[in-house]
């Protein structure tokens, strides 16, 4: 099971876990939250890159991982926004396949 638990507040996003292995739906499901998550990574990177944020904190291993920054109040509005399009992302994907993926926000 992936779990993905979004903390808005903290712009910090943690996905855990694996969906299982075999079937399809299980492969396909680890390849869209993994597509999810480095998608996160490189949109962090951009946002550093144009100095919205500071380095972001990401930590990205299999089955685990942690991402995070600290936004300004000139750059909290996008930042929000990246967090929350990938957390849709995971939202949808809990609600279409509840035995594979799990979505909390804190």
């Amino acid at each position: 099971m992936i779990q993905a638990i979004y903390n808005r507040a903290a712009h910090r996003l943690t996905v855990t876990g694996h969906a299982g292995d075999g079937d399809e739906t299980h492969n396909l499901l680890c390849a869209a939250a993994s597509a999810l998550t480095y998608t996160l990574a490189a949109a962090l990177i951009d946002l550093c890159a144009a100095g919205q944020i500071s380095e972001p904190d990401a930590h990205l291993r299999p089955g685990n991982a942690t991402l995070r920054c600290h936004s300004s109040h000139a750059s909290r509005g996008a930042v929000l926004l990246t967090f929350d399009t990938i957390a849709r992302g995971f939202a949808l994907l809990a609600s279409r396949y509840p035995d594979g993926i799990s979505y909390e926000e804190q």
